[in-house]
């Protein structure tokens, strides 16, 4: 069973995220429910993180397949190599991945069928990476996630940045 806090506030095809506000409630109403019945035998900010995605939502964006066109294009490390996704309404993903991570650029419009043109970014860092980084519950904060987030993603941003930008719709 995987454990999402976005899936859980608001549904599973929806483009919200949870924060990390919402996300540590949840987690806290969890290991509440756990603590009911085993014990812990530690302090909550001790738990180790085993995974942890992260994901920016941008909307609207009047060059969506561009700005994938632009992600595939672009590497993330020396030896990474992106994927491009299809669909037969265009192009709906490029994910790079490595073992310690995976980052994907989406047309969220797409996958969930929405009206407004919106892309979302997602970094999911597993335990590797995650040990250097946030090891436990207590390191998980706002600027470490924004910090882990544009790392990973840094190359993609600039690339996407130096595209000539086009009015909102």
């Amino acid at each position: 069973m995987a454990f999402n806090p976005s899936t859980i506030l608001y549904g599973r095809w929806t483009p919200n995220a949870a924060t990390l506000a919402e996300t540590k409630t949840i987690i806290n109403n969890v290991l509440d429910t756990v603590e009911a019945h085993l014990e812990l035998g530690g302090s909550r900010d001790e738990i180790l993180l085993s995974r942890i995605d992260l994901c920016s939502t941008f909307s609207p964006v009047t060059n969506t397949q561009q700005l994938l066109l632009t992600a595939h294009k672009t590497t993330l490390t020396p030896r990474s190599k992106n994927v491009l996704y299809r669909s037969k309404r265009g192009l709906e993903s490029v994910q790079n991945k490595l073992k310690r991570r995976t980052v994907s650029i989406c047309d969220k419009s797409l996958q969930s069928r929405l009206k407004t043109p919106t892309l979302r970014i997602e970094v999911s860092l597993k335990r590797a990476t995650l040990k250097e980084l946030c090891p436990t519950l207590a390191t998980l904060d706002e600027p470490l996630c924004q910090t882990m987030f544009n790392t990973m993603v840094g190359s993609w941003i600039t690339a996407c940045e130096e595209l000539p930008h086009t009015p909102p719709l």
